[in-house]
């Protein structure tokens, strides 16, 4: 029966081939859509980890997305201590220590409010390369010095070289203020976060509060599928301390965005389904009309409409099985070859720079690749034995064989 259906289906070669084609170019299409997608919702999650909050952060318990009036009076006490304990745990590879604080920068007579980080520059270079330097060098043990925000710079007229005093409220409620140099102007990518953010040393932003406290603890894991187990983790060993994922840290720009891509991207692949149909409707809609003579004389002979049927998905079958084979080696050469040094497109809604990113070939998504197009090919097919089944086995007969 699969040798006879392999026959019937290249017995018109031109005709076959052409299907094959499109039924190739509908999977091809629907692959590299997928690669695009996925690889957006990547270096979305790539440039949030590498640039913001590590794969999580570790708080005090009960400290995240609560007010206080005091808010230092929750953070994490024994801080050295802590990161030994969490850099020992599964799947872990690096813990970085953080305290961030509202200080009143000045140039001069220009002055303006930011919100600093204390930060291990030498460790977290080693991770967080979705901070972008962009004049200057990056924060590295060197006494006093601060790298501002791009937006923060202009707004203070800095540039390199330049003695930028931060003022402070001590964790006492007093005053505090110290010059640092200007060694570095970054970029996050996001325009409110760049218009405030600072960086000094962690040893220098505790003395500023008068505090050894830490704030936080972002976490670098091993792979992005640890987190759930590291999470596990600190709930059994520590319950004092809470883990939050980068997902929700992020919410406003990663989540948000997700959210809008996923819903975006859901209504393009109904469109994408709808042009699949509507390309391969027509032939095999002639393909299945034109052999409404042969049709006529299976069922004078006394093939029953249900075994004519089966015969011809079976064509069918066999055709989007080689069309899909087809179709990924198409899609192959185009992510191989073409866009083998990704992609780069204009900056995301809320970013400052261009989004660059690579493929990522759906591989996880073949079964629904497949059925995708099996189920075009199905329903096309359906529509126009209809038309063929519904005539007299005299109509048939009559009826002109050709494509």
């Amino acid at each position: 029966m699969i040798l006879n259906a392999l026959k019937q289906t290249f017995r018109n070669p031109m005709r076959s081939a052409f299907i094959l084609t499109l039924i190739g170019v509908c999977v091809a299409g629907s692959f590299l859509f997928r690669s695009l997608h996925g690889g957006i919702f990547a270096q979305y999650r790539e440039d949030t980890i590498r640039s913001k909050t590590g794969h999580g952060q570790v708080f005090s318990k009960g400290y995240w997305g609560k007010r206080f009036e005091v808010p230092s009076e929750k953070w994490i006490k024994q801080g050295h201590d802590y990161t030994a304990k969490l850099s020992a745990l599964p799947g872990v590879a690096q813990v970085f220590p953080r305290v961030t604080f509202p200080a009143i920068l000045s140039n001069g007579g220009i002055e303006s409010g930011g919100l600093g980080t204390g930060i291990q520059s030498a460790a977290e270079l080693t991770f967080f390369s979705g901070v972008n330097i962009i004049e200057g060098k990056a924060l590295s043990n060197k006494p006093n010095t601060i790298v501002l925000g791009t937006g923060l710079a202009k707004k203070l007229a800095a540039k390199l070289g330049d003695s930028i005093t931060i003022l402070v409220t001590k964790i006492s409620g007093s005053l505090n203020a110290q010059n640092f140099q200007v060694v570095g102007i970054f970029e996050l990518g996001a325009k409110d976060l760049d218009e405030i953010s600072f960086q000094i040393e962690i040893g220098e932003a505790q003395e500023l509060l008068d505090t050894r406290s830490v704030e936080t603890f972002a976490i670098a894991l091993q792979s992005n599928e640890k987190w759930i187990s590291f999470e596990d983790s600190i709930t059994s060993q520590y319950p004092e301390l809470e883990a939050i994922s980068f997902e929700t840290l992020d919410w406003v720009y990663y989540g948000n965005s997700v959210k809008w891509l996923d819903s975006q991207m859901s209504f393009f692949y109904l469109i994408i389904a709808c042009v699949s149909f509507l390309s391969l409707f027509p032939s095999i809609l002639a393909s299945v009309l034109g052999r409404a003579q042969e049709v006529g004389f299976l069922r004078a002979n006394g093939s029953t409409s249900s075994a004519v049927a089966g015969q011809v998905f079976l064509e069918k079958l066999i055709l989007v099985c080689l069309g899909f084979v087809l179709g990924c080696a198409i899609f192959l050469v185009f992510s191989e070859l073409i866009f083998v040094d990704g992609v780069t497109l204009p900056p995301p809604p809320g970013f400052t720079r261009p989004l660059h990113f690579f493929l990522r070939p759906p591989w996880n998504a073949t079964h629904v690749v497949l059925l995708q197009n099996l189920g075009i090919v199905f329903v096309a097919t359906i529509m126009a034995l209809r038309i063929v089944l519904s005539k007299s086995i005299a109509q048939c007969l009559r009826s002109d064989s050709g494509f």
